[in-house]
């Protein structure tokens, strides 16, 4: 049953008719609260599916928040309850790019002897050459240092049996094999800067004078040793430095998201719990507005059940219905007159317009006279109650100053009290 339907019941004229018919109350009673108990069930349920996505929004936001919150800590604690620093690492980085770019115009010439003229070409491809030494040494580097806490963790974690009779093939094949990787990648570009010093001290041979041609002659050896050292070293500090400085703008960004997770998810979590408790609290208000709803209908319903087993409901006498069934015959017949001057020119016949005059006022006067005597004969819960009888009570008499017994040589009699009549049938009958 919907909140509605129970609106448009009529608890007090009900009440009143099982009163003036001897009805017992208990089972109306009992009928009101099981149509509010149902209704409070189906509260709860609409309310339930609001309320459970809530709590499980809150739980996994408990989760995340804690996660976090844990997470935040960490990198806190990594960075000493600092902020972390996001333009040094930013300028490291812009800086191991150009190191990139000046070793790559540095080593441009040398690609001629590989079949490159492209001036753009040859720094690209030196570029790629410097990137992938440089990624090499990086990838080599974190290598070892894996395998170096990977042997650790297994001679620290295993016991005495298990160390001797541990095979370590394995690690030491992927030790060979990254050191054999890093010897290749710094042989290759060890080469690469020979390549270049012997280049430049040839193009200096072919001048025919001048104090460059004389320095590079007088010193090759020292002319190799820096160019090999530059084009050795600068990979090898690109990788250093672009390690560091990603490394650096990652845990930056990794705080920054940390601490935005947090104060998103608590603020979240804040605003979840705040809506879930208005929805309990929703809930609770909206099922207390129903039991006083309940309430109310009972203690109606009780009042005017005792009040038609009381006073009980006067009949209509029939001469009034009759009444009013010829003042809506007339009336009828009255709109009916004062429409035949439209209708005239539709129906010109005199005999057929009242015909029809006489059909329309027979007709709609027997359907309500049908209705009012049924409504007299057998009246529902509503019409009784309108019907209901009357207790009328006469005024109280004045009362009358108090007159010395002497004064006129009479005793003062008491003023008369009228009795209280019921009215019940159209009989007077003496109050009890």
């Amino acid at each position: 049953m919907e909140l509605r339907k129970l609106k448009t019941r009529h608890v007090e004229a009900e009440g009143f008719q099982a009163g003036t018919q001897g009805v017992d109350p208990d089972a109306q009673l009992n009928e009101i609260d099981s149509s509010f108990a149902r209704l409070k069930e189906r509260v709860r349920q609409e309310a339930t599916d609001r309320i459970k996505q809530l709590e499980a929004m809150i739980e996994t936001l408990k989760r995340r928040l804690l996660d976090a919150e844990e997470r935040w800590s960490d990198l806190q604690i990594q960075t000493d309850g600092m902020s972390p620093a996001i333009v040094l690492p930013s300028c490291a980085v812009a800086i191991a790019l150009l190191v990139v770019f000046g070793e790559a115009v540095f080593l441009a010439p040398v690609m001629d002897a590989l079949g490159i003229a492209d001036p753009t070409s040859q720094i690209i491809f030196a570029s790629v050459i410097v990137m992938v030494t440089s990624g090499l040494v990086k990838v080599s580097k974190r290598q070892l240092l894996s395998h170096a806490e990977q042997t650790n963790s297994d001679y620290s974690d295993e016991n005495e049996d298990a160390k001797r009779t541990r095979t370590a093939f394995g690690g030491y094949l992927k030790a060979t094999l990254v050191c054999f990787l890093t010897i290749v990648s710094l042989t290759f570009v060890f080469f690469l800067g020979w390549w270049r010093a012997e280049q430049m001290i040839f193009a200096a041979s072919l001048q025919r004078a001048g104090a460059w041609k004389q320095f590079l002659s007088n010193n090759p050896g020292l002319t190799r040793a820096v160019v090999v050292l530059l084009t050795t070293g600068l990979p090898i500090f690109v990788a250093i430095v672009f390690e560091w400085g990603l490394d650096e703008m990652r845990l930056a960004w990794e705080w920054r998201k940390a601490r935005f997770q947090t104060h998103r998810f608590a603020k979240r979590l804040n605003a979840a719990e705040k809506k879930l408790e208005s929805e309990n609290e929703a809930l609770n208000s909206r099922l207390l507005e129903l039991d006083k709803t309940c309430d109310e209908w009972k203690g109606g319903y009780q009042h005017h059940h005792a009040l038609g087993k009381q006073i009980g409901a006067w009949k209509t006498p029939l001469w009034r219905v009759i009444l009013k069934i010829t003042a809506v015959l007339f009336v009828i017949a009255a709109v009916c007159f004062l429409l035949d001057p439209y209708l005239s020119s539709y129906i010109p016949s005199d005999s057929a317009r009242v015909f029809v005059y006489a059909l329309v006022t027979l007709g709609l006067g027997g359907l309500y006279a049908a209705h009012s005597i049924k409504a007299w004969d057998r009246p529902n819960a509503r019409q009784l109650s309108r019907q209901r009888a009357t207790i009328w009570r006469e005024p109280p008499a004045t009362v009358i100053a108090t007159i010395p017994e002497e004064s006129n040589g009479k005793k003062q009699m008491p003023p008369a009290v009228h009795s209280a009549v019921h009215l019940r049938n159209g009989e007077a009958l003496p109050a009890q």
